[in-house]
């Protein structure tokens, strides 16, 4: 029992975390303080926790902890939060969700064949469906090299899966409006300055993007998902 709400306690950052090699997200751990508050109702609170809990044991435990393992701790993560409807049929829905949820124009985008069913996806879908492919081939018993644990010469899938899922839970409470109420306020505004009409969802998100920490140009750069600029005389 404490007088301040779960979202105002701090905890010291370990002294091996060193001075200067991360800054937080003060208003994304501000947004998840007020899922742990249960502001959302009991169903999306406990799925948001627990996607939060898989992350969490993903990146604890001894160092004999396999990558293997913690790739299938990190599908699980991304299995609670995308909530596939379907038992036998999960990595198609899950990848058109997560495009659903992260989609903007700049991502190239591709056709990818799941079960002979074709689902058009953004870059970060058409990972999805990689890398739960991987995951399932440990589950299932199957070899994994270590080769294919990369996404490309230097980054893993581990990697990339963290990325992603920050992205993803982001754009979840913006979507609860939990986050982002500064940068829609903004983008409100914008809009009726400009057409007298209510701020398009496109617009939204690309405000939020310049506004919030949900700056994902850099990642989705780096890993090759933007489209090349287009020239002017085309």
């Amino acid at each position: 029992m404490h007088s301040w709400g779960i979202d105002q306690i701090h905890f010291c950052m370990p002294w091996d975390a060193g001075s200067n090699s991360f800054k937080t997200d003060d208003d994304l751990l501000t947004a998840l303080g007020r899922v742990l508050n249960n502001d959302l109702g009991e169903i999306t609170h406990n799925r948001l926790s627990r996607t939060i809990e898989w992350f969490r044991l993903a990146h604890t435990g001894s160092p004999e902890t396999s990558d293997e393992s913690r790739l299938v701790m990190m599908g699980t993560a991304f299995e609670t939060l995308l909530e596939p409807d379907d038992p036998h049929a999960k990595s198609g829905p899950m990848a058109v969700r997560l495009h659903d949820l992260t989609n903007a124009e700049h991502f190239t985008t591709t056709t990818v064949k799941i079960a002979g069913k074709p689902y058009d996806l953004n870059a970060i879908g058409a990972w999805f469906c990689s890398f739960y492919a991987l995951r399932n081939k440990v589950i299932h018993g199957n070899g994994v090299s270590a080769e294919e644990l990369y996404f490309n010469e230097t980054v893993t899938h581990l990697d990339v899966a963290d990325l992603v899922l920050w992205e993803a839970i982001s754009w979840e409470l913006v979507d609860h409006k939990l986050l982002g109420e500064k940068a829609r306020e903004h983008a409100e505004w914008f809009s009726d300055a400009w057409s007298k009409q209510p701020a398009s969802p496109s617009l939204i998100k690309t405000i939020m993007r310049s506004l919030m920490g949900i700056n994902t140009d850099d990642y989705h750069e780096g890993l090759g998902w933007k489209q090349p600029p287009t020239s002017p005389h085309e």
